[in-house]
């Protein structure tokens, strides 16, 4: 497990901010319009090409469309889109995070889609990027969605700062706090232990709302260890126990 380590920085992360305020502002009931899975991604960016290369290869299996765009000549910011019947797999990096690659699988049919068929086809693309070097993927497993009451948002958030902080240090946990504006009113926390990542993110134009999801990472080592995945569970159920007793403050669990 990594080694107790707390700082906090300053930065600019206008792509999750910008994620997370299109799921917030959905008002749509189409259940579609959520992931039914979700990666993050990180790998070197000289192994960029292999990544392309790979999602061509699974393409190409499962006879799906790949759409591609990229937005500079060192192809660092793009999106790409494999789609397929009833289905479509995102693919997306920009340029203020171009380590990291975020993918998400959708359901697009109504009925939907089968969960074994998203298993699989998540399983299948695991095993075409397995033997991109440094690569580490991120599966998130579940999201806390905490709604608070605007007249105690500040004091909230604090509270959840502190909260997070805790439980980091309890567990020797990686803490960075990244926040978007000097009075903190949109941020991004992240814990990093050993075989999984946590993320609380106020979501922008909802100031009430923060989105804290759950990872558990897939490197070419294999799947999560039994450790990492108790530590994921005992926050998600810490999390939810705790600010479900707050006043005027609404949990909703989302995948």
């Amino acid at each position: 497990m990594l080694a107790k380590s707390t700082k906090l920085i300053l930065t600019v992360c206008l792509l999750m901010t910008l994620l997370s305020s299109i799921l917030a502002c959905g008002t749509s009931s189409d259940p579609n319009r959520f992931p039914v899975k979700s990666w993050n991604i990180t790998m070197n960016l000289d192994q960029r090409e292999k990544f392309f290369t790979q999602l061509q290869n699974f393409a190409d299996k499962y006879s799906l469309e790949l759409r591609s765009t990229f937005h500079d000549a060192d192809k660092k910011s793009f999106i790409i889109v494999l789609a397929g019947d009833g289905f479509h797999i995102s693919t997306l990096s920009h340029l203020y995070s171009p380590s990291e690659i975020s993918v998400d699988f959708y359901n697009e049919s109504s009925p939907s889609t089968s969960q074994e068929t998203f298993d699989e086809l998540s399983v299948d693309l695991r095993s075409h990027l397995k033997d991109i070097p440094s690569m580490i993927i991120k599966e998130k497993l579940s999201r806390l969605r905490i709604s608070i009451d605007e007249n105690q948002r500040q004091e909230l958030f604090t509270e959840l700062f502190t909260q997070l902080r805790d439980f980091a240090d309890q567990h020797s946990l990686e803490f960075t706090v990244s926040s978007y504006d000097s009075e903190i009113r949109t941020f991004l926390v992240e814990m990093e232990g050993d075989g999984f990542k946590i993320t609380g993110d106020a979501v922008r134009n909802i100031p009430g709302e923060i989105n804290v999801d759950f990872y558990i990472h897939f490197d070419n080592n294999g799947s999560p260890t039994s450790e990492s995945q108790e530590i994921v569970n005992e926050l998600f159920d810490y999390l939810k126990s705790y600010f479900s007793e707050v006043p005027n403050v609404t949990i909703t669990e989302l995948p």
